[in-house]
């Protein structure tokens, strides 16, 4: 067995709870939750969910520790979300 499957457990649960956590999730327009699934080799969803993420947290202005190469890092990742969202607006 390797060595890191527990840390990537603990890792995948962290960044999904970040995700939700962080983000409103709506559904792309005039779709509904689809919950039929079809059977293969591994049980899927017969359509896709889409999720649009729309920023919820905003960027904090102080740290305890806010070096300015973290500042900057900190403000182009929220640009980018927000770069995200207004592309997925419209979808």
């Amino acid at each position: 067995m390797c060595p890191g499957i527990p840390m990537a457990e603990k890792m995948l649960l962290y960044v999904l709870a970040t995700l939700l956590h962080s983000f409103e999730w709506k559904l792309a327009k005039g779709t509904e939750v689809d919950l039929s699934d079809e059977c293969g080799l591994a049980l899927m969803k017969k359509e896709p969910l889409i999720a649009i993420p729309a920023a919820k947290l905003s960027v904090p202005q102080h740290h305890y520790y806010n070096p300015p190469q973290l500042s900057n890092q900190l403000q182009r990742c929220y640009d980018s979300v927000l770069r995200w969202q207004s592309l997925l607006e419209g979808y």
